[in-house]
C-alpha cells in the first residue's frame, strides 16, 4: 500500500490596515531642512584642502544657534587662496562647533590682518549662497605667499573718502562702515557713521553719502524734529519715574529737557534709515537718547539706551 504524501499549507501572512496615525506619518510630507542642517550636510561632503587667507578685523567670533549644546566659531576671511589656486578677493567664512575654552583661546590667538594656514573642507556654492568652509584643523599663522602677503599689506591700509561737508570718512571693515567726525549747526562736531548697502563693501558709499549730504543740508531742521519726538516720547518718563528725589530734583518742562539734549552722532544707512544720538544731559543718569526714523518718512522713535 503507498504511502501518503504529506502535503504542508503555504503559510499567509494577514495584511493589517494601517491605523490612522501610521497613515497620517506615511502621507506627511517631510519638513523642509534649515538652511543650517544643509550646510552642515553640504561641508561634510565638501572637498579637503589647505586654505591660507587674511583674516578681517575682529576675526574670530561664536554664539549658539537654538538647540545647539556649542558654540559655533567663526573665522572671517578678507582675501584667500584653496589649495595653491587663485587668490580669492571675498569674504570666506570659516566655521567649527568648539568648547567655550577653545572659542576663547582662538579669540586671543589671532589679530585683525593676520596670515593663516587652515586645514578646512570649502563649499563655494552652498545653501548660505556665499562661501563656506569647515575648519579641521589650524596649520599656523604668518607668512602666505607672495599674493596673500600682498593682498594682507594693502588691506591694512586705511581706506578713506573726503567730502566737502562730512570731511574725511574711513571706512571699518570689521563692521562694513564708513565712520568720521563733521561740522554740525551751531559750530558743533558730530561722530558720524555712513552704512553702505550690504554685500556692497566700501564701494557702496556713493548711495548713503548722498543721503547724508540732504540731512546735512538740513541739519538745523532735522535736529529740531529729533527733539520734538524726543519730548514726546520722553518727558513724562523722565518726570514721573527718572526724578533724582535724592537731589530734591523738580519735573523738567519741554524747554528744559530740550536744552539738556545734546546731538553727539549721526548714523545713516543706504536703506535711508537714520539715528540720531544724544547726550542726555544726566537726565536718564547718563543714559544715551537714540531717536531712529527714515530719511524719506522722518522720525518714528526714541529711546534711551546705553
Amino acid at each position: 500500500m503507498a504511502a501518503k504524501k504529506k502535503t504542508t499549507k503555504k503559510r499567509t501572512t494577514k495584511k493589517t490596515k494601517p491605523t490612522k496615525n501610521q497613515a497620517k506619518a506615511r502621507s506627511k510630507p517631510r519638513a523642509p531642512q534649515s538652511p543650517e542642517a544643509r550646510l552642515r550636510r553640504q561641508l561634510a561632503r565638501a572637498p579637503l584642502g589647505t586654505l591660507v587667507g587674511v583674516l578681517a578685523p575682529r576675526p574670530v567670533s561664536g554664539g549658539r544657534s537654538q538647540g545647539e549644546r556649542r558654540p559655533t566659531m567663526i573665522m572671517t576671511l578678507l582675501a584667500w587662496q584653496f589649495d595653491g589656486g587663485p587668490v580669492q578677493r571675498r569674504e570666506l567664512v570659516v566655521r567649527k562647533q568648539v568648547d567655550e575654552s577653545t572659542l576663547s583661546k582662538m579669540m586671543k590667538r589671532f589679530d585683525d590682518y593676520d596670515v593663516v594656514r587652515l586645514r578646512v573642507r570649502l563649499a563655494e556654492e552652498n545653501a548660505f549662497g556665499s562661501p563656506q568652509a569647515l575648519l579641521v584643523r589650524v596649520l599656523g599663522k604668518g607668512r602666505g605667499g607672495k599674493e596673500i602677503d600682498a593682498a594682507a599689506a594693502e588691506l591694512k591700509k586705511p581706506l578713506t573718502v573726503e567730502d566737502e561737508r562730512l570731511g574725511v570718512l574711513t571706512y571699518d571693515r570689521g563692521v562694513e562702515w564708513f565712520e568720521g567726525e563733521a561740522p554740525w549747526e551751531g559750530g558743533g562736531r558730530v561722530a558720524v557713521y555712513l552704512v553702505p548697502e550690504s554685500g556692497t563693501g566700501a564701494d557702496g558709499i556713493g548711495p548713503v553719502l548722498d543721503l547724508a549730504r540732504r540731512v546735512w543740508g538740513e541739519g538745523e531742521e532735522w535736529e529740531r524734529r529729533a527733539k520734538d519726538k524726543a519730548v514726546d516720547r520722553l518727558l513724562d518718563l523722565k518726570n514721573e519715574s527718572w526724578l533724582d528725589e535724592d537731589e530734591g530734583e523738580e519735573p523738567l518742562s519741554e524747554e528744559e529737557f530740550r536744552a539738556n539734549m545734546r546731538l553727539t552722532a549721526v548714523q545713516i544707512a543706504a536703506d535711508g534709515s537714520i539715528e540720531f544720538t544724544f547726550a542726555d544731559g544726566d537726565m536718564f543718569f547718563g543714559h544715551d537718547i537714540v531717536v531712529k526714523g527714515t530719511v524719506e518718512e522722518g522720525w518714528r522713535s526714541a529711546n534711551i539706551e546705553g
